[in-house]
């Protein structure tokens, strides 16, 4: 009954999830049925006080984050779910941890998708995460992810977020290809591309990508909440220094060095990641200024002095 009537409001070919809400924690005393639009983009919800945003990966995996807000800036809670049914009430029962601190302590949740009928091509939605409130400058991050629809906001929509402690401020588009839209937001600016990929799959399934500025600044990380620092080295290589966090005390980084044969190459790191840098910049040799005919003479003399060439006198030996 709830995915035909699902269908009748929102076709076969845009992407919803479905969420339904138990009273007990096997899934089979129905509470409550809402269905979620799922391109990407944050809505509103009904009652003008919270918003929403909804997304479907390509693995079937749906992520579905609340927030206490109408313009999706504070969390509330997010859950994610692999291998959600597809129209069907086959996924699995979720429960426990997925229900808010208001639900009753057995609540239960399930998950299924539907409007999937239209292409399956994968699109691309970016999150450009910026440490000012203009979103002006190089973002501190762009994140990507690939989802089953994406839908690009009709102008941009510089939004404060706040994690905890941290408040970062957002813009979001889709694109099509990560190098390139990196490089039209980054400008000069050095950065690296983290492409993050299927496990198992040996670099052969994109999941996500992250691209992280690599100007050796200290910047939250909205991904998982630590903060990081980006170093080149010579030779070619790269440290990227995790930290817990946003003072990047250097006594609790972690450090991970990625050698030059993985950078802007297909090799893959780690079986899972495959890493791109635009980083020549923090590595130019520094030009000498030209030595005029008579520092040069004066260094020649130095070096060289006059003495050295003059030769010995002769030695004379005589016998009585």
């Amino acid at each position: 009954m709830y995915p035909d009537y699902a269908l009748t409001k929102f076709g076969t070919d845009t992407p919803y999830l479905i969420e339904e809400r138990f009273v007990d924690m096997w899934c089979s005393q129905i509470q409550s049925v809402t269905v979620y639009i799922a391109d990407g983009s944050c809505q509103s919800n009904t009652d003008g006080m919270t918003s929403f945003v909804a997304t479907i990966s390509v693995d079937n995996q749906a992520t579905l984050v609340k927030y206490s807000d109408a313009f999706c800036g504070s969390v509330n809670t997010s859950t994610s779910v692999d291998n959600v049914g597809n129209d069907t009430f086959g996924a699995n029962c979720v429960w426990g941890s997925t229900c808010s601190s208001s639900d009753a302590s057995s609540c239960s949740k399930r998950f299924s998708v539907g409007g999937l009928g239209g292409s399956r091509s994968m699109a691309s939605k970016a999150v450009m995460v910026y440490d000012d409130n203009y979103c002006d400058e190089p973002p501190v991050q762009l994140v990507v992810t690939n989802q089953m629809a994406c839908s690009s906001p009709v102008s941009p929509t510089c939004s404060a977020t706040s994690t905890g402690a941290n408040t970062v401020y957002e813009d979001y588009t889709c694109i099509d290809d990560v190098a390139a839209f990196a490089a039209f937001q980054f400008g000069n600016a050095p950065y690296l591309i983290v492409e993050n990929f299927v496990n198992g799959t040996k670099c052969g399934t994109q999941q996500s990508a992250v691209v992280y500025r690599a100007d050796e600044g200290c910047y939250y990380n909205v991904v998982d909440g630590t903060s990081f620092r980006i170093f080149p080295n010579v030779g070619g290589s790269v440290t990227i220094a995790t930290y817990p966090t946003s003072s990047c005390n250097d006594y609790e980084a972690d450090y991970v060095t990625v050698g030059a044969k993985y950078l802007n190459t297909d090799e893959c790191f780690n079986g899972m990641l495959r890493l791109h840098a635009n980083m020549t910049g923090l590595l130019s040799p520094v030009k000498q200024t030209p030595s005029t005919e008579i520092d040069y003479k004066a260094r020649e003399e130095i070096m060289f002095p006059g003495w050295l060439w003059e030769p010995a006198p002769r030695r004379v030996f005589e016998s009585s």
